[in-house]
């Protein structure tokens, strides 16, 4: 749903798209613990989508089995990531643009970032 192709598309905006979810495009959604706590005792089901005003959400890399982490390093928070890389017979359904693959199978990757909210 966020990807290059629909990102550089004239219409329908980002915006106004029906978001869904894109095989193996691993995502992320961030928000301080009153954002969350706000959007669980909604009565409507929303989906959270990049266009959400109160939580951050995105997509940072290709594979599947994600395992995350966050962390304390001094007054920065870190997040750590391990999961399966691309295999070369996925397929780029979601217009992301393939990653190099290193390992016919995949292999682990590891990702890692500081979390600025």
């Amino acid at each position: 749903w966020n990807s290059e192709t629909h990102n550089k598309r004239p219409q329908p905006h980002l915006c106004d798209s029906i978001p869904t979810s894109t095989p193996n495009v691993l995502s992320y959604t961030f928000g301080s613990f009153e954002n969350w706590q706000t959007q669980l005792q909604k009565s409507e089901n929303t989906i959270i989508s990049s266009c959400h005003p109160n939580l951050l959400h995105g997509s940072y890399n290709q594979g599947s089995s994600p395992s995350v982490a966050l962390f304390l390093n001094q007054t920065n928070v870190g997040v750590i990531e391990v999961h399966h890389g691309w295999k070369d017979t996925d397929k780029d359904i979601g217009s992301c643009g393939a990653p190099i693959s290193f390992v016919n199978e995949g292999g682990i990757v590891l990702n890692s970032w500081p979390l600025v909210y």
